[in-house]
């Protein structure tokens, strides 16, 4: 699946909220994401993060929701999808 090259990002990822910064909480799944994204692309992707709630918003306007077990903390992220080139 390609994804958008239009636009600030196709990549959001839920923001880590501000009791969690304060814990200390780290993201790095998100730099596995990135990797992941790069590679396939063949580019580095921009990647934006979104309020927690602003973010579950955003996911209800969904096409698909994909449950893939991943337990990773903060590994919510929403792709947006560009156009298939034959």
């Amino acid at each position: 699946m390609p994804l958008d090259k239009y636009g600030d990002s196709p990549v959001t990822l839920m923001a880590v909220t501000d009791a969690d910064v304060k814990r200390g909480v780290k993201t790095p799944i998100w730099g596995t994401y990135q990797e992941i994204i790069n590679r396939s692309e063949g580019r580095e992707v921009p990647m934006k993060s979104l309020e927690r709630f602003s973010f579950y918003e955003r996911a209800k306007n969904a096409y698909a929701v994909v449950n893939t077990g991943e337990t990773k903390i903060y590994a919510n992220i929403v792709l947006k999808m560009g156009i298939i080139v034959d």
